[in-house]
């Protein structure tokens, strides 16, 4: 007697990870990643543009050679 098993309507349901990510929750995680992601810009940005100042005046500085 050998026992056949199968998912039936398992196989078509979403994960949890899958039905959690709809809806408000969704659209709030992605909207904070955005806005990290926005920030982390222009941080990456103001520090390049104050080592790019830096480096500017110290070549200003120098005698040349």
């Amino acid at each position: 007697m050998a026992v056949e098993v199968t998912m039936g309507k398992m196989e078509t349901r979403k994960s949890f990870a899958d039905v959690r990510d709809e809806g408000k929750v969704a659209k709030e995680k992605r909207r904070v990643k955005a806005e990290k992601a926005e920030a982390y810009q222009l941080e990456y940005k103001a520090k390049a543009l104050a080592r790019r100042e830096k480096l500017a005046a110290e070549a200003a500085g120098q005698p040349k050679p």
